[in-house]
């Protein structure tokens, strides 16, 4: 995601300028990206390059013979891709819209980067440079390909070809951008959608003040979308987090903080099914937006960002929005040892669904590593943790029991996903996280349990979440 900052322009405003610089001197080209006054928003190459063209490229379905493993997202930009040729002929293996042009326009220069990270057997690498394939480096290590783009094509291709059904190459960077001079160039169209779709995973963070939209889909994966919030140890955050389909809402976490903290269960505002806040002792000392009128029913004034899936930018909105913060947590964290907040959200059907965010940041931060982070992960299956009891009223009742047979699921706060439950953690009776473990007492053997030196031990369950941990004493 983009961040905000301090830039300089040799013009009346960004519309009228040719560069942005670092100083008031300008005599230092800011970096290469998007950059937006809002009102109008525009690229500019601060090193002979151009936009990425392959942020938005497309794995194409393997062909007849290809085994494609994408283990990042499904495009190069990220992540990384495995390729087995199982002697694959010619056949493309990506490829990304170029602007479409006729032999007789001026010709274009484009910059190809690639890492080859691992490679078996004896494959090729090729490159289309728009009127042929042409082979490209194919040893270990990070290749710059320059060439000229000769052909009307309106396509970049790649193609990966091998000599027996064992041969792999391993890409973990790609990059294709054209050359072209360093500047501003033409304003760019910028829908504020605010939606953005997960790859890995999608973080939220900020050095300023202001109110964040950001919308989020997940495709057709299944599992437990895992939100992780660090930083209100440090400053405080507004959240509201909304499922599309079912509206529920998911502003209750539990924390990695310290266990030695009286921390509830869960830990959730007054409403917990609104705009809520989460803050820490002494963590907005220095913050006029988050003082004792506001705590006691003032009014926040917050710039609105949206984010604009063209630049993968936060970009201002041109408008404002006041809020109260009374829906806050009852009790402040610990300041600096509030540790991360975490909540598990179900998507249990292939169908896409949408995360509606709002993110509230009313104090700025002096770096990005003082300002709260929201995390938001692509969907992932639950693991799983077997030889558990049935539910018991009570902690005796539990420790008497002979029965293991139960399989539950681990939803992971402190202890060690799959394999130690600790306290804090969720517990859910599906691998979806639709349903939580009900509340009550569980046994099972001490080497799944934190901190039980017993044979056997027990759990307590509160709200979905690991309560209390205990000894199955002989």
């Amino acid at each position: 995601m983009g961040e905000f900052g301090e830039y300089y322009l040799n013009g009346i405003n960004l519309e009228s300028s040719t560069a942005v610089y670092t100083s008031d001197v300008m005599t230092t080209l800011a970096p290469t990206g998007y950059y937006s006054d809002g009102e109008v928003t525009r690229f500019q190459s601060s090193g002979g390059l151009g936009v990425e063209l392959l942020t938005n490229g497309e794995l194409a379905p393997p062909g007849t013979g290809w085994t494609t493993v994408d283990v990042g997202v499904s495009g190069f930009a990220f992540g990384f891709l495995l390729v087995t040729t199982l002697n694959a002929t010619t056949t493309n293996l990506a490829r990304v819209k170029q602007t479409s042009s006729s032999i007789t326009e001026p010709l274009k220069t484009y910059v190809l980067e690639y890492q080859i990270s691992a490679i078996g057997g004896t494959p090729t690498f090729q490159y289309h440079n728009g009127y042929e394939f042409v082979s490209g480096p194919s040893t270990v290590d990070t290749h710059t390909i320059e060439y000229t783009r000769l052909g009307d094509s309106d396509e970049f291709k790649i193609n990966i070809q091998g000599l027996s059904n064992t041969d792999t190459m391993r890409f973990t960077e790609m990059s294709l951008k054209e050359k072209e001079p360093d500047g501003l160039k033409p304003i760019v169209d910028c829908p504020l959608c605010s939606t953005v779709s997960c790859t890995t995973q999608v973080s939220i963070s900020s050095l300023y003040s202001g109110r964040y939209l950001l919308e989020t889909t997940f495709g057709s994966a299944v599992g437990a979308i895992k939100v992780t919030v660090t930083g209100v140890s440090n400053r405080p955050l507004g959240m509201y987090l909304e499922h599309s389909d079912t509206g529920t809402k998911y502003m209750s976490f539990s924390t990695t903080g310290v266990p030695g903290a009286a921390y509830p269960d869960i830990i959730e505002a007054s409403i917990p099914a609104s705009l809520s806040y989460f803050y820490s002792t002494g963590g907005a000392d220095d913050c006029s937006n988050w003082n004792d009128v506001l705590m006691d029913g003032g009014q926040v004034t917050y710039d609105m960002y949206s984010y604009n899936p063209t630049t993968d930018e936060f970009e201002f909105t041109g408008d404002t929005e006041s809020s109260g913060v009374i829906n806050r947590i009852p009790t402040a964290l610990l300041e600096y040892t509030a540790g991360s907040l975490i909540q598990y959200i179900p998507k249990a059907d292939v169908a896409d669904i949408t995360l509606i965010g709002q993110f509230d940041f009313p104090c700025g931060a002096s770096s990005l590593s003082q300002s709260p982070t929201i995390n938001i992960q692509c969907p992932e299956v639950l693991p799983t943790i077997n030889q558990i009891s049935l539910r018991f009223a009570t902690s005796v009742l539990a420790c008497e029991s002979s029965s293991l047979t139960q399989v539950e699921y681990h939803g992971v706060v402190r202890g060690t996903s799959g394999v130690e439950i600790a306290v804090r953690d969720f517990m859910f009776q599906d691998t979806n996280a639709e349903d939580v473990l009900v509340d009550g007492w569980y046994k099972t053997y001490g080497t799944k349990l934190e901190g039980v030196d017993e044979t056997h031990g027990v759990f307590e369950i509160a709200n979905g979440v690991v309560k209390t941990i205990l000894d199955c004493v002989p």
